[in-house]
């Protein structure tokens, strides 16, 4: 795939895929760069983004997170689900108030996008009767 067209972002980004989930992710890391380097938009800071929460990095996750939404996409669904990685983030960070600013982002950005929702119902602490 790679031999065959290095010049193909999506190339990359799959290669990089593969190595996170062989738990290469030196290879994986490389791979992406490559591709946010020929391509620098929603699919690769996406990448990049989860690569970092992965290697330890919340806050560098987090700053390539907003860059991707930032760059927006053709699919307001694609931003929307960028919204959710954030919001997953900042939860898992201990940061809930923003976990839920997210969540909404996400349903402002994609109406009805039920990954926010269920981003909302399994962060909302539960009061108890």
């Amino acid at each position: 795939m790679i031999a065959g067209s290095p010049e193909d972002p999506w190339n990359w980004g799959t290669l990089g895929d593969s190595m996170m989930e062989l738990g290469q992710y030196d290879k994986a890391a490389e791979a992406y760069q490559r591709m946010v380097n020929m391509r620098p938009d929603l699919s690769s800071y996406n990448r990049a983004s989860y690569y970092r929460f992965v290697s330890g990095d919340a806050a560098g996750a987090i700053a390539v997170m907003q860059r991707a939404i930032g760059a927006g996409s053709q699919s307001m669904e694609n931003v929307a689900w960028c919204y959710v990685d954030l919001g997953n983030m900042y939860f898992k960070i201990g940061q809930v108030s923003d976990a839920e600013r997210a969540y909404l982002s996400a349903l402002r950005a994609f109406p009805g996008y039920y990954p926010a929702y269920t981003g909302q119902g399994a962060h909302t602490p539960r009061r108890a009767n």
